[in-house]
């Protein structure tokens, strides 16, 4: 399998409320809003933040990407792991946690979760078709939950569910219709999270599809963890904001981002600008994938193309990636493994990293 995305929205202040929330969302997930009234809890598993709503009426969040590409038949096996806190107070019945459904058609969806009327237990659906109640039972208040859902997108397909690394659902034994209707192209479908009506958080949120070779299972319970920049890298060809006597890298390293207060700019080719990274804190395994993110914009109207670089010992580049807007967007790749290497990560390996961008 491939892993598409991953994101433990550490990179945003603790202090947003909705409407900077949905701002700084739409740069990795587009189309995402909030609420004035939402905001991000600090410290919620492990280190940074989570995504946390209050009480709602806007419904789920729709989370987007525009790395999510299209799926052929091959590789329609789809697996969504995340974690999810219920609320403080109370389930409501009948509210979705997790919506799948055609980029094409919006009526058209392959699979939800809901939280049914009996309050503490999860029902697995099709639109408006129940296709098993109470896969889970006795889920308890104000707690951390990892779910993980494996579903092919076909009309004869299978979908297995996992809870805190157990199975609560397996339709294996017999093919159910997780085909869109009206959606024959078969096209990426849309993942709606968040149950909307009462407080609720998601964190350390993965998509894949069945397209690679490095990720071939269930994940299990995964933390995600942003590490910013803490040193100048071996490259400091783009030009940086600050008055003299501050560190190049502090243009870059706010978990906030603050836009065009510091900044690093270049339009020459071949420009190129590299950062050491601080340690990682949550160690009780190795890295397992490393996603590499900017924050970049163009400065004129027209068009840019970059490379994403990573460095150790040599220099690897990303494909080239198209800059086109003069709003800030949040462009990444993904190494499932060293890239190189081509070797499994470790954590001294990615520590001994250096990243950063360059103009093609």
């Amino acid at each position: 399998m491939a892993l598409l995305i991953m994101d433990g929205f550490d990179w945003m202040g603790n202090t947003l409320n909705g409407t900077q929330m949905g701002a700084a969302m739409s740069r990795l997930w587009p189309g995402t809003a909030f609420n004035s009234g939402d905001g991000t809890e600090l410290g919620s598993r492990g280190a940074g933040t989570a995504l946390g709503w209050g009480n709602s009426t806007l419904g789920g969040r729709e989370l987007k990407s525009a790395a999510l590409r299209p799926l052929s038949h091959a590789n329609n096996e789809i697996i969504i792991g995340w974690y999810c806190r219920t609320p403080a107070s109370s389930w409501l019945g009948n509210r979705m946690i997790l919506r799948v459904y055609s980029d094409t058609d919006t009526t058209a969806e392959s699979i939800n979760l809901n939280s049914n009327t009996g309050n503490s237990t999860l029902d697995l659906r099709r639109g408006t078709t129940v296709i098993e109640n109470n896969i889970v039972t006795g889920m308890a208040l104000n707690t951390w939950y990892h779910i993980e859902v494996l579903f092919d997108m076909l009309d004869a397909g299978t979908c297995v569910i996992k809870i805190d690394g157990t199975i609560v659902y397996d339709s294996t034994s017999g093919a159910i219709d997780l085909q869109p209707n009206a959606d024959t192209t078969k096209t990426w479908q849309h993942v709606e999270l968040g149950q909307w009506g009462t407080n609720h958080w998601i964190d350390d949120v993965f998509i894949m599809d069945g397209s690679g070779t490095d990720f071939n299972s269930f994940l299990g319970p995964q933390y995600i963890e942003t590490v910013l920049p803490d040193g100048d890298g071996s490259q400091t060809d783009w030009t940086d904001s600050a008055a003299a006597g501050t560190n190049y890298y502090q243009m870059i390293d706010e978990a906030d981002v603050d836009d065009d207060t510091t900044y690093l700019i270049s339009g020459t080719s071949t420009d190129e600008t590299l950062s050491t990274f601080a340690a990682m804190t949550l160690t009780g395994q190795e890295p397992i994938a490393v996603s590499h993110h900017v924050d970049i914009r163009l400065d004129t109207a027209g068009s840019t193309d970059i490379t994403l670089s990573a460095r150790s010992g040599s220099t690897v580049d990303s494909s080239a990636i198209s800059i086109t807007s003069t709003s800030y967007d949040q462009k990444y790749v993904i190494h499932e493994t060293n890239p190189v290497t081509a070797a499994a990560w470790t954590k001294t390996a990615f520590e001994a990293f250096e990243f950063g961008a360059k103009i093609v």
